[in-house]
């Protein structure tokens, strides 16, 4: 079975939520970007055939500490407000953070990152 693409369904989700730009990549001018928002699945989840479970890692990038921090806790209020949800084809059945949102350095002074994981149930509708 082909599961839908869980990191599309989420950027479209955290985009709209939040009021910035997310995607699964950085763009070159970041520097730029009031608030940015990068998803990746990172490794491990399993599957039943019917539910995928995945680990997915979302970074957020702002200007200052705490614009960043700001940014990072209303992405994982817009990431716990999927449980129970369709949204983009993808039924998520559960959300949980496994890594609450934390500071990184990003190594350039004019940017802030946190970063935070989540375990995602999901299936196709």
């Amino acid at each position: 079975m082909l599961f839908p693409d869980l990191e599309a369904s989420v950027v479209k989700h955290l985009t709209a939520e939040l009021g910035v730009t997310a995607a699964t990549s950085t763009p070159g001018d970041l520097e730029s970007h009031s608030g940015f928002v990068r998803i990746q699945r990172g490794p491990g989840g399993r599957h039943d055939g019917i539910t995928d479970v995945a680990v997915l890692d979302v970074e957020v990038f702002a200007p200052t500490r705490a614009a960043a921090r700001l940014l990072a806790e209303r992405a994982r209020e817009a990431m716990q407000a999927m449980q129970g949800t369709r949204s983009h084809a993808v039924l998520y059945d559960q959300v949980v953070t496994s890594v609450a949102p934390y500071w990184l350095d990003y190594r350039n002074s004019k940017i802030n990152r946190f970063v935070a994981s989540y375990t995602l149930a999901y299936r196709a509708y």
